[in-house]
């Protein structure tokens, strides 16, 4: 009995380390980005958090077809921005700190024996680290994104536990847990899919699968609805090709996983098909389906060829899991070459850094340089700020000034000479670095 209790001990032990490990590769990773500025939309998010986020603010939140779908992320800012006010430093670190907890969760899989406890450490880490979903990670108005895998991640280890264990609780958390994930952001309808293919890798039959997850499929199909019922006021169906039917999505969703699987997943899904591990058939099937399924609510756009970064936070998780599955094969392969086998791991995390710090950072940090430079002007200004042009919309614009200056906002849009406003010192205009008040 004590040899169980120390054996038990030490495994809590090595577990305690890795996810300690886990979380350090994480947080060196976007540690450079805590110190950004907000970025555009981050203040509209705060404002909407400010009048939805407050228990009196819900029955409007309610009402909102669009920003219903962003429930928990509007009470989650409003308490960051009541305990912490305008502080950009607590937002980044509430992003950060939701995906800590996602790798977690993906080095937990580990318990699954489809999964494995190798996979799911090398694959956490690599998700931890990994370029493809960074935008959700350092913009905060992405938060959406990470909201919405924690829930799926714990809907899937409740679902697991359900089919492995036949407890009716974890059933029930696996429901509770899909409804958060539904009121974080619209694409967690691909969960009800995704927790299908997990249990055909189980070994369960469809036939069982479909009447087992029929109440989950009704929660995804009459929030569909009701989304699509809204389509006239959901501001997603009428902007600049947020969402449309007639969108080329095969070739949108063929080319993003391209883009999220180069060139670590590429190299890593070709060393699989090559040394052929055991288990390798169930593997593939969770994980690749979870990439594929997850990306594919996200392909409706019409206003780029490819996926955003911040939307293939979910699918990354699964590719970075069969990139996990690679290393763990390596490292079992190359036991004798120690030296090799850390050498191409520091290479992959080198990369991912190097890539962050250096290229990523420079890229935020110009985006937020245009509500910065606004900011400044307007310092200067005793009253109202006329704004005649904003590279990333007025609205962007309008909520800076409110929210960091409590100044109003006047549009000065439809203008052909723009040119006759200089001169004034209220007047703002960035489209070609022009300040028209200067």
């Amino acid at each position: 009995m004590s040899s169980t209790k120390s054996a038990i001990a030490r495994t809590r032990e090595r577990w305690l380390w890795v996810c300690l490990g886990l979380a350090g590769l994480t947080v060196l990773a976007y540690l450079p980005a805590q110190k950004i500025p907000f970025i555009s939309d981050d203040y509209l998010h705060i404002h909407l958090a400010r009048q939805y986020g407050p228990v009196h603010g819900w029955p409007e939140l309610l009402a909102d077809p669009l920003y219903r779908c962003r429930a928990s992320s509007n009470v989650l800012a409003y308490w960051i921005d009541g305990f912490f006010g305008l502080n950009p430093l607590a937002f980044h670190a509430a992003s950060l700190s939701l995906h800590v907890v996602n790798v977690w969760l993906v080095f937990a899989l580990g318990w699954w024996p489809v999964i494995g406890w190798r996979a799911a450490a090398f694959g956490a880490a690599f998700f931890g680290i990994q370029i493809a979903p960074q935008e959700a990670v350092i913009w905060f108005a992405a938060v959406p994104e990470l909201l919405q895998m924690l829930f799926a991640l714990l809907a899937a280890h409740a679902w697991l536990l359900w089919l492995r264990g036949g407890k009716v609780r974890f059933y029930g958390a696996s429901l509770v847990f899909l409804v958060l994930a539904l009121i974080s952001k619209e694409s967690a309808v691909a969960i009800v899919p995704i927790l299908a293919v997990f249990g055909l890798a189980e070994g369960r039959s469809a036939r069982r699968l479909a009447a087992a997850l029929a109440p989950h499929g009704f929660l995804a199909l009459v929030y569909m609805v009701l989304i699509f019922a809204a389509a006239p006021e959901h501001g997603h169906f009428h902007d600049a090709g947020t969402f449309s039917l007639s969108a080329p999505f095969w070739r949108t969703w063929l080319y993003s996983q391209w883009r999220l699987f180069w060139i670590w997943g590429l190299v890593a899904g070709i060393a699989l098909a090559v040394w052929r591990p055991a288990g390798m058939r169930k593997f593939l099937l969770a994980t690749g389906a979870w990439t594929a399924l997850a990306l594919l609510p996200y392909c409706f756009l019409t206003y780029m060829p490819f996926v955003p970064s911040r939307h293939t936070y979910f699918a990354s998780a699964g590719e970075a899991l069969i990139v996990g599955a690679a290393f763990a094969c390596l490292q079992e392969r190359w036991s004798r070459r120690r030296w090799a086998v850390a050498a191409l791991g520091a290479v992959i995390v080198g990369h991912q850094y190097l890539y962050l710090w250096i290229w990523k950072q420079r890229q935020y940090v110009e985006r937020a340089a245009d509500t910065e430079d606004l900011i400044a002007f307007a310092e200067k200004v005793s009253g109202p700020v006329h704004v005649h042009c904003f590279p990333v919309g007025m609205q962007a614009a309008e909520m800076a000034l409110k929210l960091r200056l409590n100044k109003q906002m006047i549009r000065i849009d439809g203008v052909e000479n723009p040119g006759g406003f200089r001169g004034r010192t209220d007047v703002y205009c960035l489209r070609t670095e022009e300040h028209l008040g200067r």
